[in-house]
């Protein structure tokens, strides 16, 4: 059995050049320029493959479409991912100037955060967890959890390829296609069929691909903590009493992304429909059962409550959650940017003005086609802008003024775990390798992959369990057959 939760997160970032209209994938060098200056910040070994592992036990390497992804180190407590999530952004902002060096004058390159486009493109926000039971569980015990967790777990944004501007909460999940699917880039479903453990033992991944990248630091908690207890019960064998069996859940997904409703009612199969509020209240319930259980992690105490408290504030549509989670935020955003207009905010999907005068307001529905094109734009701009990633991000100018309440950590904690992976998982052996040979400034130092480190005197440092039990340097390259041709890539 598992002792304890174990997860991480791989956010894939929005990459553009400023001052071209040439398709980032057209121009020669953009991905190498980052890659080549967050190498240049950071102590880092190259994993074999198109990327590195840093200093702080987590990944980095440039995908395929020149796009920027960032893996956090394996943590075993929420907490850990909300600080290890804000290090890599933190790394990728610091690297920027660098980057913009080996561009031509006039270039400029920009990160951000995001999720969807207004065409077919769409951002990941991958997460992983460790179990080792049956997959098939997942399909009735968690899948209503992910359905329903967007209440609070949603990135906010608009539902593009149709005439109308509407607002949704989870812009992602209406890129959902099927229950489960092992494609992650095109016929996209709620629970992912990737079969890649990453680790001996018995241990496998589940690896989930419906989520979103998140600026709010208590959401971000959220999606982990609660969606991880929810693993690990399952992975102990652990049901719900009054399971929750969802008919349609794709389509009950689309429809709660469109309502932004707790009350919107999904069908079950066998019985009368269900609430999204409800599916969560029972969810979070079932975790509560076995808090006293021994199975749980000591944090899953704090994780409960707040969940509680969110789901009481949801049902009675606190405002305090307009500071908390990302799409109650940048719905009031939004929704104040079309109120300065002159345009209903009701009729884009968003909440009422706060003025009282919707009555001189225009709805959507009297605009010209061509003026819906351009507020279509502007929303467009303010959605990316809020996920820039730096302090001149809307996010964060609100940040600095304290006119949200999503913080739990300290931007000591940030800068620490830049340099630092979690003290309690096989993620601190290996970032203390990689600082140890990148210190050594050798031509070829090693590479660093998940279940293990290679050094140039042949050494293996067998990181196999994920826990890093047993963790210790040996002679012989372990049971890497490619490991010569590797080390004779320079970093």
């Amino acid at each position: 059995m598992i002792p304890r939760p174990l997860f991480g997160l791989e956010t894939e970032y929005g990459y553009s050049i400023l001052g071209t209209e040439r398709p980032l994938d057209q121009l020669p060098g953009a991905g190498e320029a980052l890659f080549r200056a967050v190498k240049a910040s950071q102590p880092c070994l190259r994993d074999g493959q198109r990327g590195v592992f840093l200093g702080n036990g987590g990944r980095f390497y440039v995908d395929i479409g020149c796009h920027p992804e960032m893996c956090t180190p394996e943590c075993d407590d929420p907490l850990d991912v909300v600080r290890q999530a804000a290090a890599m952004d933190r790394i990728l902002e610091q690297a920027l100037p660098g980057a913009g060096a080996m561009f031509p004058r006039g270039l400029v390159p920009y990160l951000y955060t995001t999720n969807t486009d207004r065409g077919t493109h769409t951002w990941g926000s991958h997460e992983s967890y460790l179990h080792d039971t049956d997959p098939s569980r997942f399909k009735a015990g968690l899948v209503p959890h992910l359905v329903t967790r967007i209440l609070y777990t949603g990135a906010g944004g608009f539902e593009h390829g149709r005439t109308e501007v509407n607002f949704v909460i989870s812009p992602r999940a209406l890129r959902l296609q099927h229950l489960e699917s092992c494609d992650s880039t095109r016929e996209r479903g709620i629970l992912h069929g990737r079969q890649e453990s990453l680790a001996r033992g018995g241990f496998q991944r589940l690896h989930l691909i419906c989520g979103e990248s998140l600026r709010s630091q208590l959401a971000t908690w959220l999606r982990f903590g609660t969606t991880a207890l929810v693993v690990h019960l399952i992975s102990c064998g652990k049901t719900m009493e009054d399971g929750i069996q969802l008919s349609s859940p794709v389509d009950d997904m689309h429809a709660l992304s469109r309502t932004a409703d707790p009350r919107t009612r999904l069908s079950r199969v066998g019985a009368e429909a269900v609430t999204a509020l409800e599916v969560q209240r029972r969810t979070c319930a079932f975790v509560q059962d076995h808090l006293s259980t021994g199975l749980l992690p000591p944090w899953a105490w704090d994780i409960c409550s707040c969940w509680e408290k969110i789901l009481d504030a949801l049902e009675r549509d606190d405002p305090v959650l307009d500071g908390m989670l990302d799409w109650r935020l940048k719905r009031c955003l939004l929704a104040d940017h079309l109120t300065e207009r002159g345009l209903l905010a009701e009729s884009f999907g968003l909440c009422p003005s706060k003025t009282g005068q919707d009555a001189k307001l225009l709805p959507q529905s009297g605009m010209t086609a061509k003026a819906r094109e351009e507020v279509r734009e502007e929303l467009h701009t303010l959605d990316v802008r809020f996920g820039e990633l730096g302090g001149e991000s809307i996010f964060s100018e609100l940040d600095r003024c304290s006119a949200l309440g999503h913080r739990l950590v300290t931007e000591e904690e940030i800068l620490t775990a830049m340099k630092q992976p979690p003290l309690t998982t096989r993620a601190h052996h290996r970032g203390a390798a990689v600082r140890e040979l990148a210190a050594r400034k050798a031509p070829r130092p090693g590479i660093a992959r998940w279940q293990g480190v290679h050094d140039q005197a042949g050494r293996f440092l067998d990181l196999g369990d994920p826990f890093g039990r047993g963790a210790v340097w040996r002679e012989g390259s372990g049971t890497d057959p490619d490991l010569e041709a590797i080390l004779e890539v320079r970093i």
